[in-house]
């Protein structure tokens, strides 16, 4: 039973650890609340957080860089959107989108295939 309970707290620290670790300001974890999406860049290695989210047309997307140099790239968005790509880094440390025709938005860091990728789902 000892080594069961050990493991657990174990398991339970490094979640807590993870979780800190996710984002620069401890008060700011990824939120969609009156018409915002907040995307950490970066926040715990190359990942996006959190990398599917979904959205409503006339939301807006922000992108908040955390650490290293990332890039914004749509690979696949509905028809006339123009998306395209953005690097960001502690110098451009936010990318802001406004959601104007629904659809899926798929995009990737170009710089960490093929593990760094999202997907914004939207809905009119």
């Amino acid at each position: 039973m000892v080594k069961g309970t050990t493991l657990f707290i174990l398991f339970l620290f490094a979640g807590v650890v993870f979780l800190n670790s996710c984002v620069k300001d401890k008060g700011a974890l990824p939120r969609v609340s009156k018409g915002k999406v907040v995307i950490m860049v970066g926040a715990s290695g190359n990942m996006f957080f959190p990398s599917s989210v979904d959205a409503k047309v006339g939301d807006t997307i922000v992108w908040r860089w955390q650490s290293g140099f990332h890039s914004v790239t749509s690979t696949s968005v509905p028809s006339g959107v123009i998306f395209g790509i953005d690097p960001i880094q502690s110098s451009s440390d936010s990318l802001i989108y406004i959601l104007q025709i629904d659809g899926v938005y798929n995009y990737e860091c170009i710089y960490h295939l093929p593990g760094m990728t999202g997907t914004i789902n939207v809905s009119k």
